[in-house]
């Protein structure tokens, strides 16, 4: 054996173990490089978070906190960026759509086709409905414990009842004295009142 086949066995066996040894070392690498990306994800702002995702087409619906962005973010920091007509794809399908308006020059932008949730499910008129939802609302807010429990709570009904016992023409227990005393006074005090004439003769 020669010099120059030793030289030529040793050199592929250098070659081999740096064939082997070198994709050990690039792993290495992109192990501490990916730690530091991670450490610059967490310095990275809220703001820059969201847009990095937004570049991929991620949505984050349940992140509230910046640690949540900068999770979601590491699991889709591989995924390829969007292109320009891809992001305007996705922004026109994003943008909420407006129906169009019969009277241009109204300038309502409400969305008056209807729906579900929408008025006209309540017709004018048409309170039961809307007392009832009132009344569940109400129902809930005392179950809850908002209103205390010695805080009273009126109801369509007690408000009419106040109504018939407030309204001395209408109401059950009127004391004609009591109320002609009261607006005797009132027209004196206005000054349109003449001694003897009440107000119903005006």
């Amino acid at each position: 054996m020669s010099l120059v086949d030793t030289m030529r066995r040793l050199s592929l066996a250098s070659l081999l173990v740096l064939l082997l040894v070198l994709p050990l070392i690039a792993g290495e690498e992109q192990s501490a490089s990916a730690g530091n990306a991670d450490v610059d994800l967490t310095k990275l702002r809220v703001k820059e978070l969201k847009r990095m995702l937004e570049e991929r087409g991620v949505e984050c619906q349940g992140c509230i906190e910046k640690e949540h962005l900068v999770s979601h973010l590491r699991e889709t920091i591989h995924l390829p960026l969007l292109t320009e007509e891809e992001r305007r794809q996705r922004q026109q399908k994003d943008a909420p759509k407006k129906a169009p308006s019969s009277d241009s020059s109204s300038g309502d932008d409400f969305d008056w086709s209807g729906g579900k949730g929408r008025f006209d499910e309540v017709k004018p008129g048409d309170s039961s409905s809307k007392d009832a939802d009132i009344q569940k609302i109400l129902e809930k807010l005392k179950a809850s414990g908002s209103f205390g429990d010695k805080i009273k709570m009126f109801s369509a009904k007690d408000f009419e009842n106040i109504a018939k016992n407030v309204d001395h023409r209408k109401g059950e227990g009127y004391d004609d004295d009591m109320w002609k005393q009261y607006d005797d006074k009132l027209w004196k005090d206005l000054g349109k009142g003449k001694k003897g004439e009440s107000k119903d003769e005006l």
